[in-house]
């Protein structure tokens, strides 16, 4: 291979590189002949650059190599080395080169602490379990304001301690009971269990809070036992759950009704804030005396309102008296009226009737002259000898006919 190098330029003799020829040909070499790879060692000289990215040291008993991991990278880890740790890790990366001081280097791709594959296996395994069962589906609400809250986690821990100083500054009425048990090591799934039945004895509780500090995944093991989340999901209570840091999850986060990202975070999750609730209910009391005095207010003014449109009845019975006597004067005058003109009408009548009248005509010297009561038109209706009536004005007269003959006219002389 040295030799294929060399060969580009001649022989080693008559060839002369820079230092940046050599270290080129030298990342050139290392980055082809190592395929990506798995190195475990611990890590030490961990420095978390301002901008983002991750220097650090992998050795082991003998040799040492350095790291880099980029913010890309490391971004996607839920755990972060600490300055001065001693922490034993897999990394996964490419053979890199910095050329700058010619010193090769891992290139970190991806980072777990040594155990924590195949304990993140098991986890995913009963995740995947328990949740086609059906137990992280069910999601109780939480009390109102609990009056008995218990909690189950050690005594001597700074998760209760934390809890119980919170409680007492933000509600201190409420009841609280610790049903001690261990929470780390192989004996903690059992004695937490046991302390899960102690609970379910209490008298009038309302709420279970499940809780310890932070920790590793090893730390925290315990609470992704597979009897311990049964036993938790058929627990009677609410139950909040809140293992680790905001970053930590366990079987039992999601089985328990709620998820606290921390312990102190529990403690404001399950009472409210007495200070909260006086001044919610005070503002709450301060809009319902404004909005009774705004109601109020508004029927006052309809009140006022409806008494200056009220009817008074004395005086709506002398309106209708008043009105009554009008309605009887306009009558009384329309019949008045109505009779003159019917009256008027009917002496027009009786004067027609009185000009039409054959009395009227009789007055002025005719006469009606009838036969057996028919009344006689033509001469040619009567014989000589009979005896006819004749009517006048004021009487009449009985005549026989003594001679019926035309009426000679006076011829006109011119």
């Amino acid at each position: 291979m040295n030799q294929d190098l060399f060969s580009q330029s001649g022989t080693e003799e008559n060839s002369c590189y820079s230092v940046s020829e050599v270290t080129k040909m030298i990342q050139d070499c290392l980055e082809s002949a190592f395929p990506p790879l798995q190195v475990k060692g611990e890590v030490s000289n961990f420095v978390a650059h301002a901008s983002g990215h991750w220097y650090f040291t992998l050795k082991d008993a003998s040799c040492q190599i350095r790291v880099v991991m980029f913010r890309s990278a490391n971004q996607r880890l839920n755990w972060k080395p600490e300055r001065g740790e001693s922490i034993e890790v897999k990394v996964r990366g490419q053979i890199s080169v910095y050329k700058a001081r010619g010193e090769y280097q891992i290139i970190c791709h991806s980072m777990e602490k040594c155990g924590e594959g195949a304990l993140q296996a098991e986890f995913e395994k009963l995740k995947e379990k328990l949740s086609q069962e059906g137990l992280f589906e069910r999601k109780r609400p939480l009390p109102f304001l609990p009056h008995h809250i218990v909690i189950i986690s050690s005594p001597t821990g700074a998760a209760i301690r934390d809890i119980l100083n919170i409680l007492k500054r933000r509600y201190k009425g409420v009841k609280v009971t610790l049903v001690p048990a261990l929470v780390q090591g192989k004996q903690a799934p059992e004695s937490l269990i046991e302390a899960l039945k102690k609970a379910k004895q209490l008298k009038g509780a309302d709420v279970l809070v499940l809780t310890r500090g932070g920790g590793s995944l090893e730390d925290l093991w315990a609470f992704n036992n597979e009897a311990l989340a049964r036993a938790l999901f058929e627990f009677p209570l609410p139950v909040i759950c809140a293992v680790g840091h905001e970053i930590d999850f366990t079987i039992c986060d999601f089985v328990s009704d709620l998820r606290a990202p921390t312990p102190s975070a529990a403690a404001e999750l399950v009472v409210k804030n007495a200070f909260d609730l006086s001044a919610k209910i005070h503002k709450i009391t301060s809009q319902l005396y404004r909005s009774f005095q705004r109601e109020i207010s508004y029927l006052n003014e309809k009140l006022a309102a409806l008494n200056q449109n009220l009817i008074n009845p004395r005086k709506k019975i002398q309106d209708f008296q008043q009105y009554m006597d009008e309605l009887n004067v306009s009558l009384k005058r329309s019949f008045f009226q109505q009779h003159q003109l019917k009256k008027q009408q009917l002496n027009s009548f009786i004067s027609l009737l009185e000009s039409l009248s054959p009395l009227k005509i009789l007055s002025r010297g005719y006469c009606l002259v009838s036969k057996n009561k028919k009344l006689i038109k033509k001469a040619e209706e009567l014989k000589k000898g009979e005896e006819v009536h004749i009517q006048f004005s004021q009487s009449f007269a009985l005549a026989r006919v003594f001679q019926l003959g035309p009426i000679h006219k006076k011829k006109d002389h011119l």
